[in-house]
Protein backbone atom coordinates (compact mmCIF):
# COMPACT_ATOMS: atom_id res chain seq x y z
CA UNK A 1 0.00 0.00 0.00
CA UNK A 2 1.78 3.41 -0.99
CA UNK A 3 1.44 6.49 1.02
CA UNK A 4 -0.53 9.50 -0.35
CA UNK A 5 1.70 12.16 -2.21
CA UNK A 6 0.91 15.16 -0.04
CA UNK A 7 -0.39 17.67 -2.38
CA UNK A 8 2.03 21.10 -2.16
CA UNK A 9 1.17 24.34 -4.11
CA UNK A 10 2.88 25.81 -7.23
CA UNK A 11 5.72 27.30 -6.61
CA UNK A 12 5.02 30.61 -5.15
CA UNK A 13 1.40 30.15 -4.45
CA UNK A 14 0.15 29.66 -0.83
CA UNK A 15 -2.55 27.64 -0.08
CA UNK A 16 -5.50 28.79 1.82
CA UNK A 17 -9.34 27.77 2.24
CA UNK A 18 -12.04 29.76 1.90
CA UNK A 19 -15.97 29.51 3.10
CA UNK A 20 -18.47 29.86 0.75
CA UNK A 21 -22.22 30.32 0.79
CA UNK A 22 -25.04 27.03 -0.37
CA UNK A 23 -25.66 28.55 -3.96
CA UNK A 24 -21.79 29.02 -4.49
CA UNK A 25 -20.76 25.26 -3.74
CA UNK A 26 -23.59 24.22 -5.85
CA UNK A 27 -22.70 26.04 -8.64
CA UNK A 28 -18.83 25.01 -8.33
CA UNK A 29 -20.03 21.36 -7.98
CA UNK A 30 -22.29 21.33 -10.72
CA UNK A 31 -19.55 23.33 -12.96
CA UNK A 32 -16.64 22.08 -12.01
CA UNK A 33 -14.69 18.07 -11.59
CA UNK A 34 -14.40 19.79 -7.52
CA UNK A 35 -15.76 22.01 -5.34
CA UNK A 36 -12.44 23.42 -4.61
CA UNK A 37 -10.91 23.82 -7.47
CA UNK A 38 -14.06 25.57 -9.05
CA UNK A 39 -13.54 27.94 -5.41
CA UNK A 40 -9.70 28.19 -6.21
CA UNK A 41 -10.46 28.95 -9.96
CA UNK A 42 -13.21 31.61 -9.03
CA UNK A 43 -11.26 32.81 -6.83
CA UNK A 44 -8.53 33.48 -8.73
CA UNK A 45 -10.77 34.99 -12.36
CA UNK A 46 -12.66 37.27 -8.98
CA UNK A 47 -9.22 39.07 -7.81
CA UNK A 48 -8.25 39.33 -11.54
CA UNK A 49 -11.51 40.56 -12.73
CA UNK A 50 -11.64 43.11 -9.95
CA UNK A 51 -7.92 44.59 -10.59
CA UNK A 52 -8.41 45.04 -14.16
CA UNK A 53 -11.84 47.01 -13.40
CA UNK A 54 -10.74 49.10 -10.22
CA UNK A 55 -8.29 51.40 -12.31
CA UNK A 56 -11.24 52.62 -14.79
CA UNK A 57 -14.25 52.94 -11.63
CA UNK A 58 -11.24 54.99 -9.66
CA UNK A 59 -10.51 57.09 -12.74
CA UNK A 60 -14.27 58.57 -13.02
CA UNK A 61 -13.78 59.32 -9.61
CA UNK A 62 -12.32 62.89 -8.38
CA UNK A 63 -10.46 63.05 -4.68
CA UNK A 64 -13.21 63.94 -2.50
CA UNK A 65 -15.10 61.40 -3.89
CA UNK A 66 -12.73 58.13 -3.45
CA UNK A 67 -11.86 59.52 -0.12
CA UNK A 68 -15.66 59.63 1.46
CA UNK A 69 -16.06 56.34 -0.10
CA UNK A 70 -12.77 54.88 1.85
CA UNK A 71 -14.57 56.68 5.01
CA UNK A 72 -17.89 54.72 4.29
CA UNK A 73 -16.03 51.78 4.42
CA UNK A 74 -14.16 52.21 7.60
CA UNK A 75 -16.06 48.88 10.40
CA UNK A 76 -17.77 47.38 6.90
CA UNK A 77 -17.49 44.19 6.44
CA UNK A 78 -17.50 42.89 2.99
CA UNK A 79 -20.73 40.79 1.72
CA UNK A 80 -20.98 39.23 -1.79
CA UNK A 81 -24.34 39.67 -2.07
CA UNK A 82 -24.11 43.90 -1.03
CA UNK A 83 -20.96 44.28 -3.60
CA UNK A 84 -23.06 45.99 -6.44
CA UNK A 85 -23.75 49.60 -7.94
CA UNK A 86 -26.99 49.89 -6.00
CA UNK A 87 -25.28 49.09 -2.42
CA UNK A 88 -22.71 51.44 -3.18
CA UNK A 89 -25.20 54.72 -3.74
CA UNK A 90 -27.30 53.94 -0.87
CA UNK A 91 -23.95 53.96 1.17
CA UNK A 92 -23.24 57.39 -0.42
CA UNK A 93 -27.17 58.91 0.30
CA UNK A 94 -27.05 57.18 3.51
CA UNK A 95 -23.60 58.91 4.26
CA UNK A 96 -25.59 62.34 4.00
CA UNK A 97 -27.33 62.91 6.70
CA UNK A 98 -23.65 62.43 8.57
CA UNK A 99 -22.49 65.46 7.50
CA UNK A 100 -19.47 63.20 5.32
CA UNK A 101 -20.61 65.63 1.90
CA UNK A 102 -19.49 68.61 3.79
CA UNK A 103 -16.89 67.41 5.18
CA UNK A 104 -14.93 65.75 2.44
CA UNK A 105 -16.31 68.42 -0.22
CA UNK A 106 -18.46 66.16 -2.47
CA UNK A 107 -21.70 66.00 -4.30
CA UNK A 108 -23.90 63.19 -2.75
CA UNK A 109 -26.34 63.34 -5.88
CA UNK A 110 -23.54 63.42 -8.60
CA UNK A 111 -21.64 60.41 -6.36
CA UNK A 112 -24.54 58.71 -6.24
CA UNK A 113 -25.29 58.59 -10.11
CA UNK A 114 -21.70 57.38 -10.68
CA UNK A 115 -21.69 54.54 -8.49
CA UNK A 116 -25.00 53.50 -10.13
CA UNK A 117 -23.67 54.10 -13.58
CA UNK A 118 -20.37 51.56 -12.49
CA UNK A 119 -21.16 48.01 -13.58
CA UNK A 120 -21.09 45.23 -10.95
CA UNK A 121 -17.46 44.30 -11.31
CA UNK A 122 -16.78 48.12 -10.80
CA UNK A 123 -18.68 48.59 -7.71
CA UNK A 124 -17.14 45.42 -5.84
CA UNK A 125 -13.82 46.73 -7.40
CA UNK A 126 -14.03 49.95 -5.60
CA UNK A 127 -16.02 48.51 -2.14
CA UNK A 128 -13.23 46.21 -1.79
CA UNK A 129 -10.41 48.74 -2.27
CA UNK A 130 -12.09 51.37 0.09
CA UNK A 131 -12.10 47.99 2.52
CA UNK A 132 -8.94 47.14 2.35
CA UNK A 133 -7.75 50.78 2.89
CA UNK A 134 -8.89 49.43 6.62
CA UNK A 135 -9.41 46.54 6.97
CA UNK A 136 -5.39 45.39 5.71
CA UNK A 137 -4.37 47.71 7.74
CA UNK A 138 -2.79 50.10 5.13
CA UNK A 139 -4.03 52.65 6.96
CA UNK A 140 -1.44 52.38 9.98
CA UNK A 141 1.03 52.66 7.00
CA UNK A 142 -0.15 55.98 4.80
CA UNK A 143 -2.67 58.36 4.60
CA UNK A 144 -5.95 57.86 2.98
CA UNK A 145 -4.75 60.63 0.54
CA UNK A 146 -1.87 58.50 -0.43
CA UNK A 147 -3.89 55.87 -0.54
CA UNK A 148 -6.89 57.20 -2.57
CA UNK A 149 -4.32 58.56 -5.32
CA UNK A 150 -2.75 54.95 -5.78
Amino acid sequence: MTKPIARRPAFGRKMTTMRIDQPALDYCAGNFKSVSGGAGWLAEWAANALARALPLALSRLDQPERLALIDMHSGHMLNPQMAGPAHLALMVLDSAPEGLPQERGYDTEALAAKCEAMTTTEAAAVAVWACGYWRAGHHEKMSMEEYANG
